[in-house]
Formats: structure tokens, sequence, C-alpha cells
């Protein structure tokens, strides 16, 4: 009879990254408990490499604990090491981790694996993929059933005569797909690319040399696989459709094998002004290196716009039922911000046109929140694109982004000074929030000149990876506590085998409405931060995200 595994203490650790930290940057770590100081132990030889003094001691509420922060960023050795620290009469360590020029090349490799992983449509047979299938979901029923009432989708129509969908990815639990959750994903993609096209995979996209590669081709032939799927979802009337979706309960079963009946959604705003964004930012991209479907792109992009503008102004758009079903049938919980959606493709069109229509457009449309870069708010790829802007951009417009990155950051910060992360109520899809902040927080420091900030999105970062009260790393198949029953339809077909590795979950949720796990199984009075099951019952903690994957991808390509 095996034993079963004695529960960790949370108390008195010390969480830290359990990828590791970059050789150059922000190095801080979380201890449970009071201490003076600290030291940074190498673990080949056993000798410390340096002596630190701790932080004062915080009482976070959201953690339920007292947390003191170890900072030891001046160190820039490359090795293995753990630290050390006493606390309470005992000597604690924490696990042990790397510090080196880039720490997040395996999660990196990993994040690509598992997008490959969750095509459809597509034969993932690899000897690199422990969870292949064959090409699924070829069938489709578009018919009368496109934008029936139970869809609530505004722009209705018909599909006429096209029959072809099948491609796109996997969307979280399910093996539904979304088309609004594919824009934002593949727009965290793309930019992880274009902000650093001096140091990513982009030897055949911009010609540099090829000591310049640092990771493979990978992410661009996904970022193509899901464009491809994207320009099938468009209408030949410009429309796109918001997704594919089975209203059966199905089983766990593979997707080839999967006998639920899967429909097309009805044509969305949503899905329509997300889609021209995308395509008109990865018609940017491809310029140089596939003329023809860049042009494409571009094409497709102005089409779904016109055809937004000419339902917009002749429609009264009912904004809370779109955002109701923008992301229907998925974990996600929150709600969409139109307004940040529309700002994002109209700064994308006028970067791609140059047309004084779309910049005059985007001047008109901020949004409250022009900060963003999650599915609830995409406003922050605009304010990328603004400063990204082949020609400098707006004067104008980039004025008021500055003012309002300014403004935004400055609040992270006084968050951050209480809770150390960007965090404190813990809502649904919490770790989304905080890779949101924290891109926030980096393009507060890249375009307003202010380091600070990137600190604080690399803590964010560290949390995200297993300096939180859990020491929880929140991606499946990585690190020292990594998440070991996420939700995920297609890991659960091989339960005798890990999880596909390189996803990220929800994260910590404090409203256990929508989630029975956190509801019946989780203690009355846990602290927010907490509130967080490794379970695949966890509809709203533990469940893959598709953006969430593709904002942490961004997150370690930049900080």
């Amino acid at each position: 009879m095996k034993r079963k595994p004695k529960k960790q203490d949370m108390k008195n650790q010390i969480s830290i990254n359990q990828f590791g930290y970059p050789k150059l940057g922000a190095k801080q770590a979380f201890l449970s408990g009071e201490t003076d100081a600290f030291s940074l132990i190498d673990s080949v030889n056993n000798e410390a490499v340096f002596a630190g003094k701790a932080a004062p001691t915080k009482l976070i509420q959201a953690w339920g604990e007292r947390i003191t922060m170890l900072d030891f960023t001046a160190v820039t050795l490359s090795g293995s090491f753990f630290l050390s620290a006493n606390s309470g009469g005992q000597t604690l360590r924490s696990g042990v981790f790397d510090i080196a020029t880039n720490p997040f090349a395996a999660l990196t490799d990993g994040i690509e694996r598992a997008i490959f992983a969750n095509r459809c449509g597509f034969n993932t047979a690899d000897e690199n993929n422990p969870h292949p299938h064959a090409a699924c979901h070829k069938k489709v029923t578009t018919a009368e059933n496109a934008g029936r009432d139970r869809h609530i989708f505004m722009l209705t129509g018909e599909t006429e005569g096209h029959t072809d969908f099948s491609g796109g990815y996997h969307d979280t639990a399910e093996y539904s797909r979304n088309v609004y959750l594919h824009a934002v994903s593949l727009a965290a993609f793309i930019y992880s690319i274009t902000v650093n096209e001096n140091r990513y995979a982009t030897f055949k996209l911009y010609g540099l040399p090829a000591d310049n590669i640092n990771i493979t081709e990978s992410i661009v032939n996904e970022i193509k696989y899901g464009l491809n799927w994207l320009l099938k979802m468009q209408d030949k009337d410009g429309g796109v459709f918001a997704g594919i979706k089975t209203f059966e309960q199905t089983d766990i079963i593979a997707p080839e094998d999967d006998p639920a009946e899967y429909e097309l959604l009805g044509k969305s705003v949503y899905a329509t002004v997300a889609f021209a964004g995308v395509t008109a930012l990865a018609s940017w991209l491809f310029r140089k290196t596939d003329e023809k479907f860049a042009e494409r792109l571009k094409d497709a992009s102005i089409r779904a716009w016109i055809h937004f503008a000419e339902y917009d102004a002749s429609h009264v758009i009912d904004f809370e039922a779109e955002a109701k079903t923008a992301v229907s049938g998925l974990c996600y919980q929150g709600t969409c911000d139109f307004d940040g959606v529309r700002f994002w493709a109209l700064c994308e069109l006028y970067a791609l046109t140059g047309s004084e229509d779309f910049l005059e457009g985007a001047k008109e449309s901020i949004p409250a929140d022009i900060c963003s870069f999650s599915p609830d708010n995409a406003a922050g790829f605009g304010l990328l694109s603004v400063f990204l802007h082949p020609d400098g951009g707006d004067l104008e417009l980039r004025r008021k982004i500055m003012f309002a990155l300014r403004v935004k950051a400055d609040n992270l910060t006084s968050i951050s000074e209480k809770s150390f992360i960007t965090m404190e109520d813990f809502g649904a899809c919490s770790n989304m929030k905080i890779m949101s902040d924290s891109l926030t927080l980096f393009a507060a420091a890249m375009i307003l000149k202010y380091p600070e900030f990137r600190i604080i999105a690399r803590r964010n970062l560290n949390y995200i990876l297993g300096a939180n009260p859990l020491n929880k790393c929140f991606v499946t198949g990585f690190g020292q506590n990594p998440v070991r029953r996420p939700r995920h339809t297609l890991s659960a077909v091989h339960p005798d085998i890990p999880p596909l590795a390189g996803m990220a979950v929800c994260g910590a949720n404090n409203d256990r409405l929508f989630d029975n796990y956190l509801k019946w199984q989780l203690p009355r009075g846990t602290p927010p931060a907490k509130s967080y099951g490794d379970a695949p019952s966890s509809l709203t903690t533990n469940a893959v995200s598709m953006p969430a994957t593709a904002l942490l991808y961004f997150l370690i390509t930049i900080v």
C-alpha cells in the first residue's frame, strides 16, 4: 500500500521563482515569518556567496501571513543556489534555483510545445509530445443554428456557403474554440517578437545574424496556424463568427474520438473588432517575409472593420449582452471592455495604413483604462502599437497615453508597497490580472524611462512562478511544485502520465460562487491568496488558459 505524501507545511517557508532569476535583473524571494538577515548559498559547494539584510516584515492580509522580502539583486554570479535564513528558532532554506542570463529558456520552449499540442484539426504526433492526438473536429454544424437567440450575438447573418472552419486551438478545459480569446492570445505572442526584435527568433522575420536567435521559429509557426484559423472564421461580408462550441455534455475523451456536435456561433462585435486588430498587427509583422500573407491579413482586417463600422452606424448594440457571450462557455468569468478592444483595433489599423480616420477614431475612443493587457480589456496592445509605430505615432495620443500610464503605474506601485505584488482582492483569473499589471509596469518602465516599475513587474512574475504563499508554480509540468491536476481535457485523457507541460492556470480566486471545489473543499476563512485548488474540479482556479499562457510567454520574454 502506497503512503500518501505528507502535506507540505507552508509556514516558515522561503518561496522563490522556481525557474530562477535573470543574472542582471531584480532578485527577490519571500519568507513566511520574520528574520533580520539571510544568506545565498552555492548549492554545489555549500558555501555562502552573499549575506543580505532582510526588508521589514509586513502583514499581508490577502496572504494571511507576516511576510519578509529577501532581496539579493546585487548578486550577478551565475550558478545554482539556495537561500538560508533563521526564523523562529529554525534554520530555513529555499529550494535550489538558478541565476542565469536567460533562466526562462526551458519555459518558452515548453509553452511553444504546449500550444502546438493543443492544435485542433491537426495530427500533433511528435516525439516531444506526450499527449498526441490525430486530426480532429473537422465537422461543424452551420445551417440555421448560426446566430440563434441563445447565442445572443449581435452580428447575425448567413454563412454564404462557408464550410471550412477547421484549425485553431482547443480553448481552456474544453475542445471549443473562441475567436476573441484567440485574437488576444495571438497579439501577446506577436508582441513578444516585435518588442524584442533583437533578442528572439527573428532570423527570417528581420534578417538578423544567427547569434541573435535564442528560441526556435516555433512561435512564429503557431502564430501563423492561429491566424489561418481566424481567417476561416471571417464571413464573405467581413463579419467574424464568434467561435466553435458544443452545447452537449462532453466526457473525457481524445479529441479525434469526440462524438459531440460542434456548432458555429453567430457573428460577434467583439470577435469582429478583435479580429481586425490582430490581423492588422500580424500584417505588419509578416510584411517582410510573406508579402502575400501580409496583404491577405491587411485586406481581412479592413473588411472586418468596415463591417463593424457599418453595423455600428445603423444599430444599437447591446454591449452588455455581447460581453457576456464574447467568451461563452469558457472558464473565464470576467467581463470585457469593448472600448478597450476597439481602441486596440483602431491603433493597429492606423499603424498599418496611416489613415487619419483610424487615428481620429482612436483619439475619440480612448478607454477609461488604457493600460490593460487581458481579455478584460485589450487596450494595452493599442498602447504598444502607438509607441512602436514606425513613424513615432501621433504626439497628442502619445502624451495622453503617457499620462494615463504614469497614473496606472503609480497606483500599482502603491498596491505593491502594501502587498509586495499588485494584487489584493484575488478575484477570478487573478493570474491574468497580475500578468497584465506586469506588462503595464514594463510598458511604463520602457516608455517613461522609470526602471523601478520593472522591479515590481518582475516581483509579480516571481509570484506566478512560485514566490507566493502556496509555494506554487502556476504552470503545468514546471518548477519544484507545479500544477499537477489541471482542468484540461487533453491531459485528463492520459491520467497515468503528468499533464501537458507549459500551460498557465487561472490562479487563486476568493469568489466561490462558480467553483464547487472552492465552495465545498476549501475551509472557510482561507485567505484570498490561498483560495486555490490543484484539482480538475476547480473551474475558476485550475483551468488552463490560452490567454494566460500567452501573457506569461510575453512576460518572460521582456522582464
